[in-house]
């Protein structure tokens, strides 16, 4: 007798566990958008030639940028704005092979407007990695707000 009313309660469980394993994977949790928000201060480089925007390596030699390592553990999108500054800030990405794989759009050179201005940039990463965000004042006001998010897919 025992032996017919275990195996209708073995079927039960193993029934009951199966149910389970589908809903505990659709609540698996998303990682947490990583966000910060920084002021830059520095002086503009003072030449006018596009071949020193901030994704050139011509670049390195004027120093008036600032680089931010964004370290990403899975892939998504990153999407940076720079804001509260007066004629043109611009900015770049780079993979941690060194290679340029984005840019920032908004302001142009020579830039004359008295408003504020914002450039954007957004990049899509495939994979886990180092972003390196770099962040110039072409020939803007001194300082300017950066805020970036990486929000994981």
């Amino acid at each position: 007798m025992r032996v017919r009313s275990a195996a209708p309660l073995a079927l039960a469980a193993l029934v009951a566990v199966a149910s389970l394993a589908p809903a505990d994977a659709a609540t698996k949790k998303k990682k947490k958008p990583l966000t910060k928000t920084f002021t830059l201060t520095m002086t503009p480089f003072p030449e006018m030639s596009e071949t020193l925007a901030c994704s050139s390596p011509v670049r390195e030699a004027a120093k008036q940028f600032h680089t931010e390592s964004i370290k990403v553990t899975g892939p998504g999108m990153l999407t940076v704005k720079v804001t509260k500054f007066t004629g043109d800030w611009d900015m770049a990405v780079w993979n941690s092979a060194g290679a340029s794989v984005s840019e920032g759009s908004g302001t142009s050179t020579p830039n004359t407007s008295t408003d504020e201005m914002t450039e954007t940039l957004k990049y899509k990463s495939k994979k886990g990695q180092t972003l390196n965000l770099r962040v110039c004042n072409f020939l803007g006001s001194q300082s300017a707000t950066v805020t970036y998010t990486y929000v994981y897919s």
